[in-house]
């Protein structure tokens, strides 16, 4: 855990020198390390072996995304990358790529993806594994939270947040009628314009009493 050390991409090249080879988690949390140091890392012998990566918070925008979507992950399982204006061409190279086959957790919360961040994350048959989808504050309508509810390659998430997003009547509607998310059992949405009675009792009614609106 190397979380607000006030490292730079100087520091994401040296932890990627080899001399850490074997490491399984990095919390960069809070580090300036930008788009250079994300290339840095991912093009090290450290990225593959990794099950668990934080970068919240580390600057590194939609070309350290990218940077990202480029490396071949054999064994990551959750990745946090919220905070980091990334935007959806970030989000659509992520999903373009075979790097996140075993992902099973994705925080993209505070970036401006937007729908297309959405809709690129719903079309991705490679987040086929995905359990946990956190999407707080990404500048989102119901149109992108019905293409997540249309996803055919979402079935196994279990945990969805939405909070702080335009969902709606309309995208509660899609959320509560999807058939893709079966096993959908914690939904976060506050302040996403889900609040009346109706909306939240369409929800607790498919998805049980874990739905925070």
């Amino acid at each position: 855990n190397l979380g607000g050390n006030e490292l730079t991409a100087a520091g994401a090249a040296a932890i990627g020198s080899g001399q850490l080879a074997e490491l399984t988690s990095l919390n960069l949390d809070g580090n300036a390390i930008g788009a250079e140091g994300a290339a840095r890392l991912m093009s090290s012998a450290v990225a593959p072996r990794l099950e668990s990566l934080n970068l919240e918070s580390c600057e590194i925008g939609t070309e350290g995304a990218q940077a990202i979507a480029q490396c071949r992950f054999a064994r990551l399982k959750s990745l946090e990358l919220n905070s980091n204006d990334i935007t959806a061409a970030g989000v659509a190279a992520r999903a373009a790529s075979s790097a996140f086959q075993n992902l099973e957790e994705l925080v993209l919360s505070y970036n401006p993806i937007g729908d297309d961040g959405l809709r690129a994350i719903a079309e991705c048959a490679g987040l086929a594994k995905l359990k946990k989808l956190s999407l707080n504050r990404v500048e989102a309508t119901s149109a992108g939270v019905q293409a997540l509810a249309s996803s055919p390659h979402l079935s196994k998430l279990e945990q969805l947040e939405l909070s702080g997003n335009e969902i709606g009547l309309v995208g509660a509607a899609a959320l509560s009628q999807s058939q893709s998310l079966a096993r959908l059992s914690t939904l976060h949405a506050n302040d996403a314009g889900v609040s009346s009675s109706d909306a939240e009792n369409m929800l607790k009614s498919r998805f049980g009493d874990n739905v925070y609106v």
